[in-house]
């Protein structure tokens, strides 16, 4: 069993550098950690992504952006 360690550095909208550290007791391929931050990065404000697993293989990943909204439909 191998360790994988991680390291990118991906820069956010705001301008600040998150710095993200994996390490883990599988092999994680670099694309796919560069998948994942690259979902992150899309996430802009509120959002989510979701990571679907099937047999030990990550065969999904989906973002979900989220607009927030105050309306008052009644009084």
């Amino acid at each position: 069993m191998s360790v994988a360690n991680t390291r990118i550095t991906p820069q956010v909208a705001n301008s600040k550098m998150v710095d993200l550290n994996f390490t883990v007791h599988k092999n994680i391929s670099p694309d796919l950690i560069e998948e994942i931050a690259r979902a992150l990065h899309s996430v802009g404000g509120f959002g989510s992504i979701e990571i679907y697993v099937q047999d030990y293989s990550v065969t999904q990943i989906t973002v979900r952006n989220i607009r927030k909204t105050k309306h008052i439909l009644a009084e």
